[in-house]
């Protein structure tokens, strides 16, 4: 369906400007994670359109478990990338959701591996996460 690759595409075009962002201020500007959602939230409609129900809505439920993860950790997982989940989750649906968070996981601890051999960082530093799960959106889109 047209529409729904549209919508793919400018879900993937937000998410790589909200990677920016996190990358070099560790902030999400909210003006694109509300698109971000926007965008999830029209995908969502088109996939219940498509006749998804009733399970559909489970796609959110990544997003919801990261977000609880947020109030758990005090903060140590931003906010925002539990909406940023969200609006994935909205646009694939359950299955492609997981799948884009389990490669910006192991993407992740990948890179933060890296940087703890190579660079001597410690265990404490922070590392923005909505560019591994652009990442992964985008490899579980194609997949």
């Amino acid at each position: 369906m047209l529409q729904m690759r549209i919508l793919k595409l400018i879900l993937f075009v937000i998410l790589a400007i909200l990677s920016v962002h996190d990358g070099a201020t560790k902030r999400l500007p909210r003006f694109w994670l509300m698109l971000a959602l926007l965008a999830g939230a029209a995908g969502f409609l088109l996939r219940m359109g498509d006749g998804e129900a009733p399970f559909g809505w489970a796609g959110f439920l990544p997003g919801v478990f990261l977000l609880l993860m947020t109030l758990l950790t005090r903060g140590q997982i931003g906010r925002g990338d539990g909406m940023v989940l969200l609006s994935i989750g909205g646009m694939t649906g359950l299955g492609p959701c997981m799948l884009s968070l389990s490669l910006a996981l192991l993407s992740a601890a990948f890179a933060a591996g890296c940087l703890m051999a190579f660079r001597g960082s410690s265990k404490k530093a922070r590392l923005p996460f909505v560019p591994f799960l652009t990442v992964g959106y985008l490899a579980g889109i194609m997949a």
